[in-house]
């Protein structure tokens, strides 16, 4: 329960994110900063809210991030539901027991 707590109060983007890029959960914080609803984050993936230049480097990370097992930083521009972008920096880890990518982000 306890977790679930911070979790919702957190400022900063908290998510959670399968292989692929698909969000198994978000916080208030990731939907109140980008804009998105809870159902359309459902249906897409990281990758598909990363600005189009950025997606092939984001994708890299990704299997990177996956193979080193170990945490990384980095930044790329999201896409917001409203057309705006903005730069996150990000910190994210691979979980190999449950396949999940845990990662907090900030707005820069």
């Amino acid at each position: 329960m306890a977790r679930h707590q911070f979790f919702t109060l957190s400022p900063e983007i908290l998510c959670a994110i399968d292989h692929g890029g698909h969000f198994k959960r978000v916080n208030p914080a990731f939907t109140e900063t980008l804009g998105y609803e809870n159902d359309a984050l459902a249906k897409t993936s990281l990758l598909e809210l990363v600005e189009d230049d950025d997606r092939s480097a984001l994708r890299a990370e990704l299997a990177s991030l996956i193979d080193a097992g170990v945490a990384r930083e980095f930044e790329f521009r999201f896409v917001c539901a409203n057309g705006h972008h903005k730069w996150l920096a990000w910190r994210a880890k691979y979980d190999p027991k449950n396949g999940c990518i845990y990662a907090a982000a900030r707005d820069t």
